[in-house]
């Protein structure tokens, strides 16, 4: 729900890159928060959520918006969904490996980014990673919940849909059945025969 407050904004401004907006685009991008913030703050079950909606885009040393709130005076809870949000759009809108992601993450701590929270989400995905097995290729119609990602999946017009060592579930499915109707996917779809497990120490 962070993002809700983007349905209010232009389709043309949310095609282009936020770095690439003029002043009264990115003023425009820039109440998202806001928009999502009124769209459930009348709603009593949702107050809370709403404040996290709002302040998902405040950088922990204050250059962000829509308050410029800073360290602590962000809720918990937006410092976490900004970290967790920055990382899906690198990995899954930008394709960038899981490693640099994580590097980005670790060098914008501290000015974007709590540095406990990224510490915290690093060692949670260091602690959970796909056992490397044998890579087999598949057709779409045998993916099932629980398969994982040995590789980048793209359509053949090279579009993005899952980044490698995604753990697969049945909204991944139904995404990659629609598209694959339009856009089919481009070789099958390459998983690891193990599934996601624990590493030991």
């Amino acid at each position: 729900m962070h993002d809700i407050g983007l349905t209010g904004i232009p389709r043309e401004i949310l095609r282009e890159k936020e770095e690439e907006l003029t002043p009264h685009q990115a003023s425009i991008y820039r109440q998202h928060p806001v928009l999502g913030y009124l769209a459930f703050n009348s709603i009593k079950n949702l107050q809370q959520a709403s404040i996290l909606i709002r302040s998902h885009h405040e950088n922990f040393n204050g250059s962000g918006y829509p308050d410029g709130l800073k360290n602590e005076g962000i809720h918990v809870g937006a410092r976490i969904i900004h970290v967790a949000s920055a990382y899906d759009e690198m990995t899954h809108k930008l394709g960038l490996s899981r490693e640099v992601a994580l590097s980005t993450l670790k060098k914008k701590s501290g000015y974007e980014f709590d540095p406990e929270i990224v510490f915290h989400f690093m060692d949670v995905l260091h602690n959970f990673n796909p056992v490397i097995g044998t890579e087999i290729v598949i057709p779409v119609s045998k993916l099932e919940p629980g398969m994982v990602l040995s590789r980048n999946l793209r359509t053949i017009s090279d579009r993005l849909l899952t980044v490698a060592n995604t753990v697969i579930h049945q909204a991944h499915i139904e995404k990659i059945y629609n598209f694959n109707r339009i856009d089919p996917i481009d070789g099958g779809v390459y998983i690891y025969k193990k599934d996601l497990v624990k590493q030991e120490d």
